[in-house]
């Protein structure tokens, strides 16, 4: 496994109630962007990000765990870097029946995949 490692996730089984689920998004304006589309009354807990900023410049996202919502997170990436996250217990929304979102300055360029859970 020379150059690899494991990536911690939290097992969709040990989430009471829950199902899997994962979207793909692409981030180049400077609006907010759904990257994982509510659930009628579900919470999202996110378990694993995969962020690529296919631009030749540094960028920072914002997420938010609701539409026009507070920052939860911030992600800053230097130019043409991709960084994973897997927080341990994943990061739960505060609100059901919300989405995920990212905020990034105009002209940015990032792919995000986002990987994740629902529960009541």
């Amino acid at each position: 496994m020379s150059g690899r490692r494991p990536i911690p996730t939290v097992p969709r089984t040990l989430i009471a109630g829950s199902t899997g689920v994962q979207q793909f998004t692409n981030v180049t304006d400077g609006t907010e962007t759904t990257v994982l589309t509510a659930a009628v009354g579900q919470k999202h807990t996110l378990t694993y990000m995969l962020i690529g900023n296919a631009d030749n410049a540094g960028i920072t996202l914002d997420f938010r765990d609701a539409t026009a919502g507070a920052i939860i997170f911030s992600v800053s990436l230097g130019a043409s870097v991709s960084f994973e996250l897997a927080p341990p217990q994943g990061i739960t929304q505060t609100t059901a029946n919300a989405n995920w979102t990212v905020t990034a300055a105009a002209g940015a360029n990032a792919d995000i995949f986002v990987q994740g859970t629902t529960s009541g």
